[in-house]
This record gives C-alpha cells, sequence and structure tokens, in this order.
C-alpha cells in the first residue's frame, strides 16, 4: 500500500495547524475525475493481472461513477467480480471475494467486506447511472456478499474489520430492505461500541488502520439513515478523531508514539497522515495534497478548538486497548520531542517504544523492534501464513513497558521458539543520522556513511543523540544472551541508505542456540527525552544527569527485576518471574481510561451514553455480581476442577444446558455453525482462590467440531498485574466428542506453566472461533493430562 508523503518541511515553533480542508475549498469533480482518467486499474483489469485485487475492481468502479465517466467499463468490472466471487454454497467462502486474481480460492476472508464498502455506496448514490444489465450484475454481486459478511464474524478487538462489517451489514439492509441484515449489522455496532467503551481501542494508533476505521466511520455517517445508528458514529467519530489529534505529533509530520499494526517502521506513516492533513493539523507542507474523498464528501467535522485543546504542549496522553492490566499506551509530547510505550506486543508488526524528533516528514523515527531476520529496518516482506499478502513480520517477544512523562523502560524477554526458527536474535532501538550531536558516554563520536562500523557500548554506558531542540539518552539496563551470559552491545552503522544507526544488543550465542526456560533472553532499554537540548547549557547538564542517574538490573534463577529513576523521581520498575512469559509487577501504571488527554477521559466521556454502553456495563455488574463470593479454592497439592458454566459468562458467549453428555448437561460457548469461520468476544471470568503460590497448569475440557471452530484466548491475572498474557490457544484434536486438552503449545506440550501468586487469581477464556465448546476447568500443580 503507497504512502501518500508531504514534501520536506521543519517545523520548529510549537504546533502552527493549517485551516481545516473543506468540500468547497477543492474542485471536487476535477479531483475525481483526475483519479479517474490516471488510475491503472483498467488496463490491469483488461490483462486479468495476477495480482489485480477484487477490491480495486469496485473501487475503481464507484470511481467512474463518481466522475460520470466511462460507465460502459462496469460491465466488465462486475463480469470479472463475479468471476472472483465464491457461490459455492457448500464452500467456506460462500459470497466472499477472492483477492487476488491469481489466488485458487478465498484466502483472505476480509476481501468481502473490503469490496462492499464501496459496492454499497455504487447502489445506494449511483444505481440510477447504471444500465438495467449493470444494476442486475451489481445486485447479483451483492446477493451473495450479503452471506459472505453475516459470515464473516470477527471480534470487536479487530478493530477495523469490525467497524467495516457492522457498516457494510447496516447499509446493505438499509437499501436492500433487509431488516434481518440491518439488524445484525447494528448488533455488532453495538458490540463494538460496548467493547471500545470498556477496553479502548484495541489496534491502537495504527498509522494504517487509523485511516480505515476513519472511512469506514465517515461513509456510515454519510449514507446511513436510522437515526441510534448515526448517534454511534457522532460518537465513535469523536473518539476516533481525538485518538487521531490528540496523538498527532504535528513538528514530525505524522502520528506519533507507539503503534499497533505498522507498515512503515522507519516513518510510521500511513493513510492517517491525509486526514490529520486534511483536518488542518499539520502546517500545510504540500498544497497540493489531495485530501481523501470521504472527508470532502462527509459533513462531519472535529471541533475546530480540537487542534488547540489536544496538541497543546506538554501534554500525557493515556489509553487503554484491552481488558490486561498492561495492555495501555502512553505518549509524552513536547514541542520538538515524543517520546511513547505499549505496555505489552499486539501482535508482529508493532512499534511498541518510539522516540519522534521534530522535522521534515522523511526524517525517520527512533524505535524499538526485536529482530530475528536481519531486518531491523522493516524492508524485507515475507508471506503472512498462508494467506495473499506479504508483510514485513517481526518477532513478537514478551514486551513489557511503563512511562514516567519523558522517562520510559521497557523490557523484550525473547521466546523459546524464536531462536530456534529464524537465523538470528537481537533487540535494535533504531535512531534517525545524521543528527547534530552524538555521543557514547561522553565522547562525541560520528559515522561516515561509506564506512560500515560498529561501536562498543560498555555496560550502562549512556548513548545521547541531539537533533535541533530535541533529545534522546538510553541506556541498555540489561541484556543476555542465548547462553545466560551478558549480551554485547554495539552503536552500529552498517551502510544503509535509509538515514539511520542502530542500537543493538545481540542475543545469540552461535546459530540455532535454544532459549531455555531457565534463564531469561533479552533486553531493557531505559528512554529519556528532552524538550531543550537547543539550550547548550541545559543539554549539558541534563546529559549529566541521565549518566549519573540510578539504575538496577537483578536477575536469579527465579526472577528479574529491572528498576530506573526517572527525572521526576518517580521509580521506574518492571518484574518479571520464572519461566519469564509473564509481566510479575510494574509501576507506574497509568489509570484505565479508553482515551485520556492530560488526564481527563475523553474516550469514556464520548461513549458513555449510548444505549448499548449503558446495557453493557450493566451486563457486567450483574456477572461480577453473580461471580463475588463464588471463587473457586485452589490447593496446592490436588487438582480442582470446576463447571464452566460457574464462571462470569459475559456477552456474546452464553452458558447452554442442553447436552447429557456434558458434565451437569452444561457448557460455554460462542453459539455458531461448525465450519463458519465465525469470530467472538464474549468470554468467561472465574475467580480462584490460590492457596499457596506456585506454578499450575490449565487444562479444559472441550469440544472442536471444526478446523475453523478449535480455539479460544486464556489469559490470568493478579490483583494488579497479569499472570499468562492472552494466549491463543489451539485445541490439539477437532472432535464433536468431549475429550481433555491442556493448555499448551508447541514450547510446552504439557501445559503452559502459570505462576500463581497466594490470593485472588482471575482466569479469563474468550471466545476466538466460535462453534468451539467448554464443558470443565481443571487447575493442576502437575503438567500433563492425568
Amino acid at each position: 500500500m503507497k504512502l501518500s508523503l508531504f514534501s520536506a518541511i521543519v517545523l520548529t515553533f510549537g504546533i502552527l495547524a493549517a485551516s481545516p480542508l473543506r468540500a468547497q475549498d477543492v474542485d471536487l469533480a476535477a479531483i475525481v475525475k483526475s483519479q479517474a482518467e490516471r488510475s491503472s486499474v483498467w488496463s490491469r483489469v483488461q490483462a486479468l493481472a495476477p495480482n489485480m485485487t477484487s477490491r480495486e475492481l469496485f473501487t475503481y468502479a464507484l470511481l467512474l461513477c463518481e466522475a460520470q465517466i466511462d460507465l460502459d467499463r462496469i460491465d466488465r468490472l462486475f463480469e470479472v467480480a463475479a468471476r472472483m466471487q465464491d457461490r459455492d454454497p457448500e464452500s467456506r467462502g460462500y459470497g466472499n471475494f477472492r483477492w487476488n486474481w491469481r489466488d485458487g480460492a478465498v484466502l483472505d476472508f476480509n476481501a468481502g467486506d473490503f469490496c462492499m464498502e464501496n459496492a454499497a455506496v455504487i447502489w445506494i448514490k449511483h444505481r440510477e447511472l447504471l444500465s438495467d444489465k449493470q444494476r442486475q450484475a451489481l445486485s447479483e454481486l451483492i446477493h451473495y456478499a450479503i452471506e459472505g459478511c453475516l459470515r464473516h464474524r470477527v471480534p470487536a478487538s479487530y478493530t477495523n474489520i469490525a467497524i467495516m462489517n457492522a457498516q457494510n451489514l447496516i447499509l446493505m439492509g438499509e437499501m436492500l430492505g433487509r431488516d434481518d441484515v440491518l439488524a445484525e449489522g447494528r448488533k455488532r455496532l453495538d458490540d463494538f461500541c460496548a467493547y471500545t467503551a470498556t477496553n479502548g481501542i484495541h489496534e491502537y494508533c495504527s498509522p494504517t488502520y487509523a485511516g480505515v476505521d476513519l472511512m469506514c466511520l465517515h461513509r456510515l455517517h454519510t449514507y446511513c439513515v436510522t437515526p441510534a445508528v448515526r448517534e454511534q458514529c457522532d460518537a465513535l467519530l469523536s473518539v476516533f478523531w481525538t485518538d487521531a489529534i490528540a496523538n498527532c505529533f504535528a513538528p514530525a509530520f505524522r502520528l506519533g508514539g507507539a503503534h499497533s499494526r505498522d507498515y512503515d517502521y522507519l516513518g510510521g506513516r500511513g493513510i492517517i497522515d491525509s486526514w490529520l492533513a486534511a483536518a488542518g493539523c499539520f502546517a500545510d507542507p504540500n498544497p497540493n495534497a489531495t485530501p481523501p474523498l470521504l472527508w470532502l464528501q462527509s459533513s462531519w467535522r472535529p471541533a475546530p478548538a480540537w487542534l488547540r485543546e489536544l496538541q497543546s504542549t506538554p501534554r500525557f496522553v493515556t489509553q487503554v486497548w484491552g481488558p490486561s492490566s498492561n495492555e495501555y499506551r502512553v505518549m509524552w509530547a513536547g514541542k520538538h520531542v515524543a517520546l511513547s510505550v505499549a505496555g505489552k506486543n499486539y501482535h508482529n508488526m508493532d512499534a511498541p517504544m518510539v522516540v519522534n524528533f521534530a522535522g521534515p516528514q522523511h526524517l525517520p523515527r527512533g524505535y524499538f523492534i526485536a529482530d530475528g531476520r536481519r531486518d531491523p529496518y522493516g524492508k524485507k516482506v515475507i508471506p503472512e501464513g498462508a494467506g495473499p499478502h506479504q508483510k514485513t513480520l517481526h518477532l513478537m517477544p514478551n514486551w513489557y513497558a511503563v512511562q514516567d512523562g519523558q522517562d520510559a523502560l521497557g523490557l523484550a524477554l525473547h521466546r523459546q521458539d524464536d531462536s530456534r526458527n529464524y537465523p538470528t536474535l537481537e533487540s535494535h532501538f533504531v535512531l534517525p543520522y545524521p543528527c547534530d550531536e552524538l555521543f557514547i558516554g561522553d565522547r562525541a563520536v560520528a559515522f561516515d556513511a561509506k564506512a560500515p562500523r560498529a561501536l562498543p557500548v560498555a555496560p550502562g554506558e549512556t548513548v545521547v543523540i541531539r537533533h535541533g531542540g530535541a533529545a534522546a539518552a538510553i541506556r541498555v539496563v540489561w541484556g543476555q544472551n542465548t547462553a545466560g551470559e551478558p549480551a554485547p552491545v554495539a552503536l552500529i552503522h552498517d551502510g544503509n541508505r535509509h538515514g539511520v544507526i542502530r542500537l543493538t544488543v545481540a542475543h545469540h550465542d552461535q546459530w540455532g542456540m535454544p532459549i531455555g526456560t531457565n534463564a531469561p533472553v533479552g533486553a531493557a532499554f531505559w528512554v529519556r527525552v528532552f524538550d531543550q537540548a537547543d539550550d547548550a547549557d541545559l543539554f549539558a547538564q541534563w546529559c549529566q544527569d541521565f549518566a549519573a542517574a540510578a539504575a538496577d538490573a537483578r536477575c536469579d534463577g527465579d526472577s528479574l527485576a529491572i528498576t530506573a529513576s526517572a527525572a521526576s523521581g518517580q521509580a521506574l520498575r518492571l518484574l518479571s518471574y520464572k519461566p519469564f512469559t509473564a509481566l510479575g509487577g510494574a509501576e507506574p501504571l497509568p489509570e484505565r481510561a479508553v482515551l485520556a488527554v492530560n488526564g481527563r477521559d475523553l474516550g469514556g466521556e464520548y461513549l458513555a451514553g449510548l444505549p448499548a454502553v449503558i446495557a453493557y456495563k450493566q451486563q457486567i455488574a450483574e456477572a461480577l455480581k453473580r461471580q463475588e463470593g463464588n471463587a473457586i479454592t485452589v490447593l496446592p497439592d490436588r487438582d480442582t476442577t470446576w463447571e464452566a458454566e460457574a464462571a462470569a459468562v459475559f456477552p456474546n458467549m452464553v452458558a447452554a444446558k442442553d447436552d447429557p453428555q456434558a458434565s451437569g448437561n452444561g457448557y460455554v460457548w460462542g453459539p455458531g455453525e461448525p465450519g463458519a469461520r465465525g469470530g467472538g468476544g464474549g468470554y468467561v471470568l472465574q475467580n480462584l482462590q490460590v492457596v499457596k503460590a506456585g506454578l499450575y497448569y490449565l487444562s479444559a475440557r472441550v469440544i472442536a467440531p471444526s478446523p475453523e471452530d478449535d480455539s479460544f484466548f486464556v489469559s490470568a491475572s493478579g490483583e494488579k498485574f497479569s499472570i499468562l498474557d492472552q494466549f491463543t490457544w489451539h485445541l490439539p484434536t477437532v472432535s464433536t466428542d468431549w475429550y481433555w486438552a491442556m493448555v499448551a503449545d508447541s514450547s510446552n506440550p504439557d501445559g503452559i506453566p502459570m505462576r500463581l501468586p497466594e490470593g485472588m487469581v482471575t482466569l479469563r477464556v474468550q471466545v476466538r472461533e466460535d462453534g468451539a465448546k467448554i464443558d470443565q476447568f481443571r487447575l493442576s500443580p502437575e503438567p500433563g493430562l492425568h
């Protein structure tokens, strides 16, 4: 996906917001006609190019309708689309589309939703332009696609697709008079609103998908006629625009801070940039840039005062993006620099620790990345599973981070499979270079771009980089390799052409050296930023203060504790216990907020009054009340077994009492047809009273009716901290009969060891694929089934 880059401009004095672009400021008809005439889709369709996508067929058809040119081409577009649509009612992909022409089947089940978002607009807005033949073809495409969209159930945590799927069902239900489709779309939007009001935006600050979110919400607000849905759109647009503007780092012309699902490691740029520019977030770096068409066609606008209020400096943004205690993101933003962390990884395309420097938009950011493919700059794409896409996927270590203003501490603990499955194992902090000043300790250093060089960094030694009025100082507080020894650290310029250097911690002692469970393998980075580095005296004192600040790493056979002293006097602490797969303690933890700017939870306020949110929170309160006093006592010397339906059950999971083969006739599940690839979002919570701290192993009596219905998400937490981060539990056997299965993976076939503390522990099991069932749970002090 190409990114629209603005020409370079340096912004060094505060935030200068341009006036938001309005439809009357541009010649919309001329823009649409120009885009239609310059499109290469028609030549690709004529040649049936192997990488031609079904999505672009509908995008181009809509563009021709908007421009009212070459409407005869739509016959061919719809004919090719029909050939790419799965119309076999016995197929898993029924109603959906192949993503690429070359694909032999439906490989990406999001394709149908990406196609229908434009097909629906063609029908609503332009069907009178179409010939009878074209209307009939489009009607058939939509008829089949409705079934594909109904079958495409994704959890509300899959933010961009959850919004898109609900949008499509609502619009198609309204325009065709399909009350059943409209009702299902509204239910899915209700579920999304309820989840987001409780857990925040799960795909947090994604440069690409935040733009997709805004497209869907503006489209739904523009074309939907149901008043209650428009009310939800108003609230959601307020949340998502607040998120975008507050997290925009205008001095660098991009969305700042830590990102999930980031396609551009070096820059952190994406679709969202054009939306931010259209809203006036930047001092217009490119007056000829074309704003998004949906922005121009939509009447919804963020309040003008938001640019001033949400981008004041310094500001501190905190937000949650999931139910776990460490699923949060924070960002401190000053005039020349911003620092941000995420409390844990979302997936394998994240930037969980980021420094943004003021400067031209082509200036790279600073970021942490875990690397197993010798690709620290995210330039080597690889296949994403068996699907049609190739992406710059990277390692996903157990990542934990805390932040206090201008100080942040991040800890990466690499997983056992990472050293076995990849040719290298390194932790990098990448930094933009050339710069104004660069130091290792008190030594000024420089690199020649034509002469690759690695400069050793001694244990605890500081690396300081200055760009104008912004500076960042970094210390590797702890690093350990696969042999259980201190890992070497170096500041490296490897001759790359990207304008960056990297601070690298090397964890591999030799090829294929495995990671064991007795000693952690990873690195801890302490980063501090400074917003007055253009004052030489203040900068020199700041460097001295950071070099003298206390930090400590204590690692024994059972625990790893990392501490650092922030400039405010706050202690930053991260703690993990053997087997080093979960966070055992963290300080400071931010207050839970949907989206707070300088302490005010604006996101929570915008969503609180929606009827779906009020009803959902009431259901949560009632379920938790039923769970009070119903904790299961876990003894240290025996197995503890309990009924799954005894837990607190939350929508859209249900407790059923209709199977005589289940214990007590009851079980819990997310209702769905076997093989239909339904998603989920419901979950159960069970409180456990642990009598004695120790390692325990979880198993359950389950049914997995098909390969598409054989997994759950499992997590466990103490009163403050996660014990088991959300774990994707794939059931080992497809069966319609009940059987016992360990919560296990390939590295731990006899069960994931969970170090439970004495006292109250909460177990959470969430639907990942509907149709799978759980009858009973069992917690044991011994691994394996017995």
